[in-house]
């Protein structure tokens, strides 16, 4: 075979196999991992990998699977902690095994976009480090606008909407004055909002059950038979719950969504107390900012 074509193979070989260790580190991110276990970055030819990735959407797939896999490298945990020390030990971390081209940039943009979400204060902490070092990228602009968006909805009313329930009931977010909502925007075609949906959200509805707290789900884009089928068949109603749909995604925009599913805690008042909260799968942190709204 032709001297090129077995590197080729072998740098896709390498960064499939990079992407699978990076995998079994996020599935396992609870535990500790061995001393040593991501030395196989070392050995991952990141500039080959994204010189390939320009030539179609293959390689392409496979560079991108191996940078959403490598936040857990950085924080394996998964939240970016307050010291601001951390910023600058993960930028070199990140630049010794990525280098400092569009690798590096696209994995470290996730990683605080994640936390953006869940962790709010460490994204903030972090976005010091990623200031000096990024400059004035289009990717730096982005993050700053959503830190303003973040600020910007918090501790304001929510945005008021009236939409269709599943029995084509109208359901206005004033009418939930009094009680405390946890806010869902999510869609069928969202693999992560279905198995948040499946597996979690059970569980923190009964945990909350008996307790002023609405669970508000706002199916986004998705064509209304295929919206009311998979609520049927997956079992996604309760007594405390309430099914939404939005066709155009007007409301996420009033929220500043721009990635699902996206989630928000509004308080008795009507105002928002918590934007991006945590997902149903971090049961504990959400439960507690559900009691704590509670409590105001």
């Amino acid at each position: 075979m032709p001297a090129a074509f077995v590197q080729e193979q072998q740098i896709a070989f390498d960064c499939t196999w990079a992407t699978q260790q990076l995998g079994y580190a996020f599935k396992h991110r609870s535990d500790a991992m061995p001393a040593g276990y991501f030395d196989f970055m070392r050995q991952v030819p990141v500039r080959e990998i994204e010189r390939l990735s320009t030539r179609g959407l293959i390689d392409n797939s496979r560079l991108a699977n191996l940078i959403f896999g490598y936040p857990v490298r950085l924080a394996p945990q998964g939240k970016l902690s307050m010291d601001p020390l951390q910023g600058a030990l993960i930028y070199d971390t990140a630049t010794k095994e990525l280098g400092n081209g569009q690798a590096r940039k696209w994995a470290i943009g996730l990683l605080f976009q994640n936390n953006l979400l869940e962790n709010a204060a460490g994204a903030k902490a972090f976005y010091q480090s990623f200031k000096r070092v990024n400059m004035d990228s289009t990717l730096a602009r982005s993050l700053r606008e959503s830190l303003l968006a973040l600020e910007k909805l918090k501790g304001k009313p929510a945005p008021g909407f009236t939409l269709m329930d599943r029995n084509k009931k109208p359901v206005s977010l004033s009418d939930f004055r009094g009680k405390v909502v946890y806010l869902d925007f999510w869609g069928t075609w969202c693999a992560p909002c279905m198995r948040e949906l499946n597996e979690f959200a059970p569980d923190l509805r009964q945990k909350l059950g008996g307790q002023d707290v609405v669970f508000l789900y706002i199916s986004v884009g998705d064509a209304e038979n295929k919206w009311l089928k998979t609520i049927a068949n997956e079992h996604f109603t309760s007594f405390n719950s309430i099914h939404l749909r939005s066709t155009n995604g007007e409301i996420a925009r009033l929220y500043n969504v721009d990635s699902f599913p996206s989630y928000f805690i509004i308080g008795r008042n009507g105002n928002i107390f918590q934007s991006y909260a945590p997902r149903p799968s971090d049961i504990d942190t959400i439960s507690k900012a559900l009691d704590k709204a509670l409590k105001q």
